[in-house]
């Protein structure tokens, strides 16, 4: 039996180098160290310090926050990317000059992906589930790599929006498919306090 290896990527990722209260940490881990891969995930630096993060609450036929971190070391730009629709578990409104409401009061607050349930977009009935995606794209070789996790657990720590700004903790708890990379599975855990949240109408 050959030697078992077990890739496991932490990364801690701070959120502007002014602002220590803002993080997330990401641990990656190859579930399947049986399975032939096609080529391996870029190595991510244990601590990126993002240049953007970008929040956007988007509501009409559908809602969700969508949460976008980015940054570039050397060659090479890293982004990473959480979608969370409203759902049966998981609502959220728009509340004229006062901000974000969500039905999440009492905290820690859990839900399993099997109960998330997000609602269906009223004018195409298509449906947008919880995801979070890391992309690395490295500027000299022109190559492009990511991984995308679908949602097996999501604890929320804090969920607040106020005054266009929104502060989140959560633990995100993701597995990815097997295609190129072999099967991962992910926790990301997202720290952000009071960060500016924009707001979109989609159709």
């Amino acid at each position: 039996m050959g030697k078992i290896q077990v890739l496991a990527i932490v990364l801690v990722l701070i959120v502007g180098c002014s602002n220590k209260q803002n993080t997330a940490q990401i641990i990656l881990n190859q579930t399947d160290t049986s399975e032939k891969t096609i080529k391996q995930f870029p190595v991510i630096p244990d601590i990126l310090y993002l240049d953007t993060v970008m929040a956007t609450y988007c509501s009409g036929s559908h809602s969700e926050i969508f949460l976008e971190c980015k940054t570039n070391i050397e060659n090479s730009s890293y982004t990473v990317k959480i979608n969370l629709p409203a759902g049966e578990k998981l609502r959220m409104r728009n509340q004229y000059e006062k901000g974000i409401e969500f039905n999440v009061d009492t905290f820690p607050f859990t839900i399993s992906g099997n109960d998330y349930c997000p609602y269906a977009n009223v004018l195409d009935k298509s449906i947008r589930e919880p995801l979070c995606t890391i992309e690395v794209f490295n500027k000299e070789t022109r190559s492009y790599d990511f991984m995308s996790f679908v949602l097996d657990k999501l604890i929320i720590h804090q969920l607040q929006g106020e005054n266009n700004h929104l502060s989140i903790n959560i633990d995100y708890y993701g597995a990815s498919t097997s295609y190129p990379y072999g099967k991962h599975s992910a926790i990301i855990k997202l720290n952000l306090k009071n960060i500016n949240l924009d707001q979109l109408l989609v159709d």
